[in-house]
Formats: C-alpha cells, structure tokens, sequence
C-alpha cells in the first residue's frame, strides 16, 4: 500500500508535466518584439457633388467684384473643379466674349470647410473690351445661371455740352446736325446768331462750314456738298444739288440729306425738305428716293452720348422706327440702353442708362407722362462715379421729343425723383437748347 501511493504520485507528476508544454518547440523562436498589424479596412473614395450658390441680392454696377460660392457635399473638392465654369460677358444682349473662369485672375476663399467663395474683380473680365457697360453672366457646363452681374469700364471723364433756356435780343437760335467724323450718323449743336436777312442760305452755309474744333466732329469743310439753289415753296425747303459737287461724298448721301433734313426743320417752320439732283427727282441717287419730301427733326428720338476722342459729351438723336405711343415709350427705353441692332451702335456712342435700371412701368396722363423706374437709378444716380447729366437730361429729351408728350415725371419704385437741380415731385421740361456749342 505504501508503495502504491508514491507511484501514482510520480504518474500524476509526469501526466501533468506532459500536458503543460506543447510538443512543438516553434514557441521558442517566436519575436515577442514584433507589432501586431490590423488588417487594414478598405476605404471608398466617393466623388462629392457640387452645387453653384448665387447671391441673395441683386447685383449692382458699383460692386467691384463677382462673387459666388461652390458647395461641397463632402470636405473635399476635385482638383480642376473650377475648369467646369465659364463667365459670359454680354452687350446688347448678345454674347461677346467667354472667358474660362480657370484662365482669369481670382481669389478662392474658404468660407466654410464645406464652401468655396469664388472673387473676381469685373475689370478683370471687361479687360480689351471698348468702353461701355456690361453684363456678365456665369455658366457651368453650357448651363447658365439665371443670375446678372453688371460692369462698366468707362472712364467717367467727360463733361456733357451745357443746356440753356436763354438768348439774347436780335439773335436766333440754329441747330445744326454736324456729320460725325465716320460720316455715319449726325449730331446736333445748338448756336446763337445775329438774325440773318436770308436765314436759309445763311443755315445752309453754317452747316457746310462745319462745327468749332473739339467736338469730335467732322470739321472739314464743306461738310455737305455746296447747293447753289435753295427754294422755298409751299412750305417746303428744296435744296437743289449736281454730280459735280457730290464728286467727295461718294456712299454718303443718305447722311447729307439726314444733316441738311434735321437742320432746316429744326428752324422751320417747313412741312418737309425735298431734293434735286441734276435738277431731276424722277429717279433715285444712290438709293435714295428723291420723289417725296422728308421730315425728320428731332420729333420721335432717343436720345444717348456721343463722344470721339474728346473730353466732352453731346446728346445724339436716334431716330424711332415704332408707329403706337406705348411702342415709342419702350423703343425709345431700349435704345438709350443700347438694347438693339448692334449694327446702329459705334463705338463713339455712349449708352445713356446702365443696364441693372428697369422701366417697370409708365403712364400718360393728359400730356404728362410718368417713369416709373426700379431702385438702381436711384443708387448709380447717387454714385459719384456716374454719367448723372446724361443720365437724366437722356431721359428727358427723349421723352420731350414725343409728339404726345409735353411734360415728364420720374418715380422710383413709385416715389418722386429728387435730386440736386431735379424735382419731380412736379413734372418737368428739358431745355430749350440741347448741346450749346462752347
């Protein structure tokens, strides 16, 4: 019994010693410095979607910049995000220039880690572009935006030729339409004279002779083939030319005849001007239909800016093609806006209202007719930096020179104008002499 006991003893010892270590020996050559690496987890790359966020407010000309934000829908924007867009810069409704918003100067603001502010100075974007005012409008990928910005890159440095209600005794007052300097369209100047004793030969010398220097305007005498014959007859002028004196004036009839129309009905009182060419009105010259008399004066005109390499403004007259008073009313608005034929415009021309001011509304009571116009005229009005005399008187002899028409009122957004020199709280009338020759 006693020796049973130590022997099971000695087997539970060895049973146990057997079973406590492993039969591989691998555990003696295992690295207890090694890191233990985690499997790593496979990341999905998701492409964020970006969203173009337009201002809340209507831009104004007197903001320096274009602003818009691009949104993120992750923290992360695409390396050439901004290639999608492209800025418009439109005149007359028409687009005259794309620039790619990655080719342009711009600031690139984070306004939030979700957020971009794109920033880029109008003057930027109008750069080689004649001067004039603009709309600028954003696209991404063909989609355009349904936002305006707008932009000028005049150069507010040009003084308007005085108005005047006033002449002194023995003297009368002519208005002479000058041809421009390209001989394409003609501009009034306003001049005092000693009374002549044969006021039409008198006006037809006046205007042959050409205006003062500086106006930027044609002044090469004659500027208008020289008439040896001027008949008056039943109220019409009748101004007789000959081949030999149109010999220098080659294309350019219609403006001759459009001068000399335009300065004798200004005088009057004439139901029309006729003309003779060779002593003959059976058969056109160069197109023109010498048959009828013509009597364009400055009745039915829209009146904008007109200046050629001088530090001085004129108010020119284009002429209204529309028949109805409320056709007039908004023809007349889209021209002063330069919203036209971009074959009319030159370059010497200078729209008269910028293009943010809206005409919401008018009104024809009895003779007075009522501008309503959006809040902008107000705010650019009020800039220093603007065209306020041209603006204003613009508007004025536009609207004074509708038949229909004998006093103007402007509102803003309902409320009377008032301004320095301007009062429309009651209406009011335009100068008698528009674009007085210094």
């Amino acid at each position: 019994m006693h020796r049973t006991l130590p022997n099971i003893l000695f087997i539970l010892i060895l049973f146990i010693l057997a079973t406590a270590f492993p039969l591989s020996t691998d555990i003696l050559s295992l690295n207890l410095s090694q890191k233990i690496v985690d499997k790593p987890v496979e990341e999905l790359l998701v492409n964020p979607e970006l969203s173009t966020v337009l201002p809340v407010a209507s831009d104004t000309l007197l903001n320096a910049f274009m602003t818009f934000d691009i949104e993120s829908s992750t923290t992360v924007f695409p390396e050439a995000f901004l290639k999608a867009y492209t800025i418009d810069v439109l005149k007359n409704d028409a687009v005259i220039a794309s620039k790619p918003l990655s080719e342009l100067n711009y600031e690139l603001l984070d306004n939030t880690q979700k957020t971009k502010t794109i920033k880029i100075s109008k003057s930027e974007l109008l750069k080689g572009l004649a001067a004039g005012y603009y709309v600028q409008m954003l696209k991404a990928d063909d989609k355009t935006f349904d936002y305006t910005w707008y932009g000028t890159n005049l150069v507010y440095d040009k003084t308007l030729l005085k108005t005047s209600n006033t002449i002194n005794k023995g003297q009368t007052s002519v208005t002479l339409f000058f041809p421009t300097l390209d001989y394409k369209n003609v501009v009034p100047v306003t001049r005092h004279i000693a009374t002549p004793t044969n006021r039409w030969r008198s006006l037809y010398t006046l205007l042959a002779n050409g205006p003062k220097a500086g106006l930027g305007l044609l002044e090469t005498a004659p500027v208008i083939p020289y008439s040896p014959n001027i008949r008056i007859a039943s109220n019409v002028a009748n101004i007789y030319l000959y081949t030999k004196d149109l010999t220098n004036f080659d294309g350019k009839f219609n403006v001759i005849t459009d001068a000399i129309t335009r300065t004798f009905m200004t005088l009057g009182p004439l139901e029309g001007v006729s003309y003779f060419v060779n002593d003959s009105k059976a058969t056109p010259y160069m197109g023109f239909d010498l048959s009828k008399s013509y009597q364009q004066s400055l009745l039915n005109n829209a009146f904008i800016g007109y200046s050629h390499d001088t530090t001085q403004m004129l108010l020119m007259p284009l002429s209204l093609q529309t028949t109805t008073f409320d056709e007039r009313v908004r023809e007349a608005w889209n021209l002063i806006q330069f919203k036209t034929d971009a074959s009319k415009l030159t370059a010497d021309m200078i729209q008269s209202i910028p293009d943010e001011v809206t005409l919401i509304d008018f009104k024809l009571d009895s003779s007075a007719l009522t501008l309503n116009l959006s809040s902008a005229f107000q705010t650019i009005y009020n800039s220093a930096s603007t065209y306020n005399d041209l603006m204003l008187k613009s508007i004025l002899y536009t609207y004074m020179s509708l038949p229909e028409v004998e006093t103007v009122k402007l509102t803003v957004e309902g409320v009377p104008f008032v301004a320095e020199g301007y009062d429309f709280t009651q209406p009011l009338k335009p100068d008698s002499y528009m674009n007085m020759e210094p």
